[in-house]
């Protein structure tokens, strides 16, 4: 009512002191964006910390940072991206967590592999920090960042959660300031996964450290921007629809010639990826299969992004929890094309909502409340619904984490795929 509209254009007029703000307050006045009351409460605790960041003195108490949760589309990324942009402080980083942890791993093994080149293999186990590369590593993040902001903060990865507490407690301790936006509640990060109560405490210090605000809401934003051009195509089953994927695929190519190329990063530690169909050093296509079937990661897509500024793919098939590694792959290669802003053109089964099936598993997992109590001396029990969870997913129960993570990462994407048809994110991407 009139009271709730008053309170809302009140604290609209105390954010507005801070630039980013003030940037979020004109979207909405525009109507680029819908108010929505969440979004200016958090708006509201970035003006907070961003005082609070201008004031902190070298060796003064250390602000706690935010962290960001709720479904897809819901203005997380967008709030954390204009705080970081127009943040005054000097040392700063903002990146995919899942990016994060790839540094973190090749700086720990180019740490580990320059101690062997010095000092030869230890005869006894040296647990000196000069020794440590989890410890040298973070001192090192420390010293390069007062502020990290990670977007998608998640983990599913067991290399992760075994070294993400001891290396956040020094990163933090040292003054470093983070700044999260997640699908997940701070209690619900690596749910179900293998040996979580050794995670456990990184969820405290998580806590601790930083201001958690629910940003959950019942409107998907992304799902409102408008689109004109069309990058999206199906069904693939549809000569009409190919037909108007390969004339869309011709006039991006710019009549250019086809050729083979293999492409190399430094962070794929020596990987080189195939491209078999690349158009000049700007377009590339890709079949789904060479994508997604091979044992690529994370590092190997944003390879591709560094290299073409639009990519292509044709038969995508309609994913799932049946295909897990597959889906997994493809989630992962949306997720880096996204963060890299690269323009996608694509042929798939379906549209994007109806892209990843998962109505029977979802159904299925919500029937395992503690799975930590059904499996003991490594046989799966059956629950109280006379199931078996992990066959009927038709996976192994320690997959079962994972499978459960993938129910997320399917809506995110699914948004992602629609919000990469507008107008909005088009014009973000360099041609």
């Amino acid at each position: 009512g009139d009271t709730h509209n008053m309170l809302v254009r009140c604290a609209l007029r105390r954010v507005s002191a801070i630039r980013h703000s003030s940037h979020f307050i004109g979207l909405l006045e525009k109507g680029t964006l819908r108010r929505d009351e969440k979004q200016v409460v958090a708006a509201k605790m970035f003006q907070q910390l961003e005082q609070a960041l201008n004031n902190t003195r070298r060796g003064s108490d250390v602000p706690r940072g935010l962290y960001l949760h709720g479904d897809v589309g819901s203005g997380k990324t967008m709030l954390m991206d204009m705080f970081f942009e127009n943040s005054p402080v000097e040392r700063k980083r903002r990146c995919h967590f899942h990016e994060f942890m790839l540094d973190v791993h090749l700086r720990i093994r180019k740490f580990k592999m320059k101690l062997l080149e010095q000092h030869g293999p230890d005869r006894h186990i040296n647990l000196s920090p000069e020794r440590d590369a989890i410890a040298q590593v973070a001192l090192e993040i420390s010293r390069e960042s007062q502020l990290l902001c990670f977007d998608e903060f998640q983990v599913n990865d067991i290399a992760d959660a075994v070294i993400i507490k001891k290396l956040f407690e020094i990163i933090l301790s040292n003054g470093t300031v983070l700044v999260v936006t997640s699908n997940r509640r701070p209690e619900d990060l690596y749910l179900d996964g293998f040996n979580r109560p050794f995670f456990l405490p990184f969820i405290n210090l998580i806590k601790s450290k930083c201001v958690v605000h629910d940003m959950e809401s019942s409107v998907d934003h992304r799902l409102l921007t408008s689109s004109t051009g069309q990058v999206y195509f199906s069904p693939s089953n549809d000569p009409n629809i190919v037909l108007q994927f390969e004339k869309e695929f011709n006039r991006l190519t710019e009549q250019l010639p086809m050729t083979s190329t293999t492409i190399q990063s430094p962070i794929t530690m020596g990987r080189q990826v195939m491209v078999p169909m690349a158009y000049g050093n700007h377009l590339c296509r890709f079949h789904f299969e060479e994508l997604c079937e091979q044992p690529l990661g994370a590092a190997d897509y944003r390879t591709i992004c560094e290299n073409f500024r639009i990519v292509v793919i044709d038969s995508i098939p309609q994913l799932g929890f049946a295909r897990h590694n597959q889906s997994r792959r493809f989630l992962t290669l949306i997720d880096e094309l996204y963060q890299a802003r690269v323009r996608l053109l694509c042929l798939a089964a379906t549209t994007p909502e109806q892209l990843f099936s998962n109505a029977k598993v979802t159904t299925v997992l919500s029937t395992v409340t503690q799975p930590e109590q059904v499996y003991t001396a490594g046989i799966l029990e059956n629950n109280e619904y006379g199931t078996d969870p992990a066959a009927e997913v038709g996976v192994s129960f320690g997959e079962l984490a994972s499978i459960r993570e993938l129910d997320f990462a399917f809506r995110r994407a699914s948004s992602r795929l629609v919000e990469m048809q507008s107008d909005s994110y088009l014009r973000t991407t360099c041609l």
